[in-house]
């Protein structure tokens, strides 16, 4: 098979992947003190930006995952929650903000996308079970312990569209170590807030 090497060392190896802005380039994390995230333009080889992933300490990512529909990238872990921006050769973020919403720090394992309505909302898996919906970088829903206070260790989102029916919502499975598949639909709620309701 055909194979391509992108330059730029990655330090410490590669510990989680993702292609981004639209699939025209990957978002590495390495296994470096800092968890860094490197952008590579994957059809040229090349490196376009990296930035810090975290810089404090009891913290680091497991996962990233980036938004096909609007770009976004959202990396997860242990103590850790943070939703990028690349814009041209420069890449920014901003931590996840609980406000008033019941959240806990805790290890975030997975995160998905899905329309909340005419929102774009991000949907992480926890160490305790809980599912969280965020709207931006800020906590609009909790799900506590759906997996019954077991890890999620995995997400998916089907769309609306895809499902066919006019006006469904998108579908997000999530699976725990509970052993178990959970179903909800993703509806919008009031203003910045999305909930989720259990699929039938």
């Amino acid at each position: 098979p055909n194979t391509s090497t992108l330059v730029g060392s990655v330090e410490k190896g590669v510990m989680a992947l993702s292609f981004c802005d639209r699939g025209t380039k990957l978002a590495c994390v390495g296994g470096d003190t800092l968890n860094t995230l490197h952008i590579f333009a994957w059809a040229l080889g090349t490196l376009v930006t990296k930035a810090a992933g975290e810089v404090e300490g009891g913290r680091s990512i497991l996962a990233v995952n980036s938004d096909t529909k609007e770009g976004s990238i959202v990396t997860v872990g242990v103590n850790h929650v943070k939703f990028w921006t690349l814009s041209g050769r420069k890449i920014s973020s901003l931590p996840g903000v609980f406000g008033k919403q019941q959240g806990a720090w805790q290890s975030f394992q997975c995160v998905e996308f899905a329309d909340a309505g005419k929102k774009r909302v991000s949907v992480t898996g926890t160490q305790d079970g809980s599912v969280y919906v965020w709207h931006s970088n800020h906590l609009v829903s909790v799900v506590q312990r759906a997996h019954g206070g077991r890890e999620v260790f995995s997400m998916t989102v089907r769309t609306g569209k895809e499902r066919r029916d006019q006006g469904r919502a998108d579908l997000l499975a999530t699976g725990g170590a509970d052993g178990r598949v959970l179903l909800f639909e993703i509806n919008a709620h009031a203003k910045d807030t999305a909930i989720l309701t259990p699929a039938g």
